[in-house]
């Protein structure tokens, strides 16, 4: 269904002194006939012609436009959120039965410290990213922040402690050496992991923010 009406009439264009330049756009608005209401997407055109009979300057408009159905990407977003949420739950469990099996010093020695430590990067950036798209878009909010809470309890809590566990596994002598020692040792580990947080953030920041996306999806 289309319909031509002149959507803007107003001054523009090169002025004389003696009779200002008036400009006129005639526009034509044409969107699918077949477009139901579960699509993600709804597509239309806009097409007219615009110019001034005074100046003498004409120029002709077509563009396409396709205008989002966000009711669809709540509903998705909102699956989504609850598939992450069931992910924290299994990812803690998990966590909890390699804490278990790495009770002993000589089982904990020989998890990598340096995996651990990504993955514990790699969650505290997800829970960044889920909060903020919570606050962004208020229709999730709740399940987003759930989501952003869990992951929180995930890297914070479980991850730092296995940290922790490993950490003192390779370094036994140093913990039993007074509290001066080992609180040297615990600023050693969490300055570190905490660095390496500031420095993934400013990567992404140097590298996709400051950059025009396409040309970061093009390498």
């Amino acid at each position: 269904m289309g319909s031509n009406q002149r959507l803007r009439t107003g001054g523009g264009g090169f002025p004389s002194p003696r009779e200002p330049c008036v400009y006129t756009v005639d526009m034509d608005v044409t969107r699918g006939t077949s477009i139901t209401p579960g699509d993600v997407n709804s597509v239309g055109a806009l097409a007219g012609l615009a110019g001034s009979d005074v100046c003498g300057l004409y120029w002709r408009a077509n563009a396409t436009f396709v205008e989002e159905n966000f009711n669809t990407f709540y509903t998705k977003a909102s699956g989504y959120a609850i598939l992450m949420a069931l992910l924290c739950l299994v990812q803690i469990y998990v966590l909890l039965k390699q804490l278990q099996l790495s009770s002993t010093q000589a089982a904990a020695a020989k998890v990598s410290l340096v995996t651990v430590g990504m993955q514990a990067v790699v969650d505290s950036y997800l829970c960044l990213l889920h909060l903020t798209t919570g606050i962004v878009a208020q229709h999730i909010f709740t399940l987003f922040a759930t989501v952003s809470f869990f992951q929180l309890i995930i890297f914070s809590i479980f991850e730092m402690r296995f940290l922790l566990v490993i950490w003192k596994a390779r370094r036994p002598h140093q913990f039993t050496e007074g509290w001066n020692i080992m609180r040297r040792e615990l600023t050693t580990l969490y300055s570190r992991f905490y660095i390496s947080l500031l420095v993934g953030l400013c990567v992404i920041y140097y590298g996709w923010v400051r950059t025009d996306p396409k040309q970061w999806l093009a390498k």
